[in-house]
């Protein structure tokens, strides 16, 4: 018989005898009990929902198609030397209704327009409205902030303050949709956008118009934001994977992360499979799987206390018959773990050493608080010549089979 401890969690199913089937009793008649009146309490009363506070449901109305041309008037927006936008109390953005969509433009410094053709309609794949902004054919110049009016020729390119209300559709979406959407331009880029999650507008400065060619700016949620990262869990390919072209084994190994510790002493953890791991198994071997499955292996080592077999010491059942059983020897331990394999050796009371001693420090210990399901849960600690400390971990989970002390242990 062999007792092992994990030094960081392995399953152990020691093999179980069945018990001696007792002899079989008949339970005797049961005596008419008396018959209580009840009531049935199977039917759920319905909840009370006069006292939930009535909560109204966010805007969730994507704008439709439209066109329509939006005047171009003064904001009251708050420059910073042209980079961002700064929208303060006092401005008095004039929005114009767009096919459901409210849009508000402030002239930019530069050449001012009076107005922008402004054409919205929905994304292709994400629904998300698009809005395309124009200089209607024929612009001319507003009046300069000096009265300077001696440019009145047509004007082809402009730059001007975009200001979007996304109210009407702030719910559209989940994961914080309201607080991620910003503006980007035809190929996907972000324009620099100031989003007002109070007002729910966004605001871009700088816009830059041209009579050659609509510029389109579209309204889309970023992966990330203030509440957190929503975007799609990237699936890389960790594992590897190989055959052996004269057995016809398969193997994959991935490798599973842990978490970072101070330093270079961030243990290293795997998964692996060999198919051949599991021919030649017969009715007559050992064919218990691994507690990761068949042909799989996650080695995180051991430490096992060795037994001898009974009959040596004569020992015989009721009957005066030779057992099975294994008996107790002498206190010993063997470990495999992390490239050394063989006895340990004992170093004082509780502590062991490698019989090839390299430095390595075997202790063992016992912690009532870590209830391991051990009779006086003890556990194995390994520190290496490093400094590195190995222990089994604290919880194990036990379950006892009714009738008759066997268990299983997981650790």
């Amino acid at each position: 018989m062999i007792v092992t401890g994990s030094l960081v969690g392995t399953l152990l199913v020691p093999v179980m005898t069945a018990p001696a089937a007792a002899a079989t009793v008949d339970p005797p008649d049961p005596e008419p009990g008396v018959v209580v009146a009840g009531e049935d309490h199977t039917k759920v009363a319905a909840a009370n929902t006069d006292m939930l506070p009535e909560v109204e449901a966010p805007a969730a109305d994507l704008p439709e198609r439209g066109s329509a041309t939006v005047p171009v008037e003064p904001s009251g927006v708050t420059r910073r030397n042209g980079a961002g936008a700064d929208p303060d109390e006092s401005s008095a953005w004039r929005p114009t209704q767009v096919g459901g969509i409210s849009i508000a433009f402030s002239p930019a410094g530069g050449a001012s327009i009076e107005e922008v053709a402004v054409r919205v309609r929905e994304g292709k794949a994400s629904g998300n409205p698009v809005i395309e902004l124009s200089l209607p054919a024929g612009s001319t110049p507003q009046a300069a902030k000096n009265h300077d009016t001696t440019n009145v020729g047509n004007v082809t390119t402009a730059t001007i303050d975009v200001q979007v209300d996304y109210s009407a559709f702030a719910g559209a979406f989940g994961g914080d949709y309201a607080g991620r959407l910003t503006l980007v331009n035809d190929n996907g880029t972000p324009v620099d956008t100031v989003n007002d999650a109070e007002k729910q507008t966004l605001t871009a400065q700088g816009v830059e118009l041209s009579a050659t060619s609509p510029t389109t700016l579209a309204v889309a949620a970023t992966t990330a934001g203030d509440t957190g990262d929503f975007g799609a869990t990237p699936l890389a390919k960790a594992a590897s994977w190989s055959t052996d072209l004269r057995s016809g084994s398969f193997a994959w190994n991935y490798p599973i992360g842990v978490p970072d510790v101070p330093g270079s002493f961030t243990p290293t953890l795997g998964l692996s499979y060999n198919s051949g791991g599991i021919d030649g198994r017969t009715s007559s071997t050992n064919n218990q799987a691994s507690l990761v499955g068949d042909g799989f292996d996650l080695w995180p080592g051991y430490i096992e206390r060795k037994y001898k077999s009974c009959s040596i010491d004569d020992v015989k059942n009721d009957e005066g018959r030779a057992i099975g059983d294994q008996c107790w020897d002498y206190d010993n331990a063997h470990i495999s773990f992390n490239g050394a394999a063989g006895e340990l050796v004992p170093d004082g009371e509780n502590s062991w050493r490698l019989a090839k001693d390299d430095g390595t420090k075997v202790d063992l210990l016992t912690n009532s608080a870590r209830a391991n399901g051990d009779n006086n849960n003890e556990y194995w600690r390994v520190t290496t010549p490093e400094g590195v400390k190995y222990s089994e971990p604290a919880r194990v989970l036990c379950r006892y089979f009714a009738g008759s002390g066997s268990r299983v242990r997981a650790s």
